[in-house]
């Protein structure tokens, strides 16, 4: 549900080293305090933060000071070329990176190999973690073969200091013209008339061979008015 209202929203900060075809997303802004946030269930989720450390074996983790950040894997995304994490923070065996899925209805995997060189498929489920050390388990994933693969990314760290790598990213400034911008405004865009149609209402008359839509009232809590659709988005239940 959270992510449905971050697609929706402006809370999501267009990663300008995606191309959106491929890999759709952004950070996830955390500027208004909502119980749903998802900083609060990952970064304040102290029960979690504890299974990372006892996994892990190197000390206390904690929530790293980088943003969470979400991606798609759309319809026509040819997935992500094989690659190490990138170390982000001082301490390698403190520095370890997160991919939940959100959802999966495509032929989307991951593939790896362990420390041993032997090669690993993960068809990854909903609700599925993964947890990836730096500069090891060079990992892939596959092209979607037309479904959508959703996840959440997200670093725990038992040390603060950086690596000369993470001061590349702090700067994240693109133009309109950059692809992922602008899929991730269509999205955006097209989320919201999703969410304004099924919240609203259809009066229908019947005039003989088809029914004919009149009105369709978008709810006053999402749009802040009575607003009706345009002539254009009045097309019949049947075409």
């Amino acid at each position: 549900a959270e992510t449905d209202r971050l697609w929706r929203s402006e809370d999501i900060e267009a990663n300008c080293n995606l191309d959106g075809r491929n890999r759709l997303g952004g950070y996830v802004l955390d500027h208004v305090p909502r119980n749903s946030s998802l900083y609060r269930l990952i970064y304040g989720n102290d029960p979690f933060r504890q299974w990372v450390s006892a996994v892990n074996a190197e000390g206390p983790m904690w929530p790293s000071d980088f943003p969470i950040e979400v991606r798609e894997y759309g319809k026509e995304s040819r997935g992500m070329g094989c690659h190490p994490d990138l170390q982000m923070y001082k301490v390698p065996r403190k520095d370890l990176e997160f991919a939940f899925t959100v959802d999966n209805d495509s032929r989307c995997n991951v593939s790896f190999w362990d420390a041993a060189g032997k090669l690993h498929l993960v068809q990854t489920k909903p609700n599925s973690l993964m947890m990836v050390g730096v500069n090891a388990a060079t990992h892939c994933v596959s092209s979607t073969d037309g479904g959508t693969r959703t996840i959440l990314k997200f670093i725990y760290v038992g040390d603060y200091r950086k690596s000369n790598e993470f001061w590349s990213y702090t700067t994240n400034e693109c133009d309109e013209d950059n692809p992922n911008r602008q899929m991730l405004s269509d999205r955006r865009t097209l989320r919201l008339r999703e969410a304004g149609f099924h919240a609203g209402f259809m009066l229908v008359v019947f005039t003989g061979e088809c029914p004919v839509p009149i009105t369709i009232r978008r709810r006053r809590d999402l749009w802040n008015s009575e607003q009706m659709l345009s002539p254009e988005d009045q097309k019949s239940p049947t075409s």
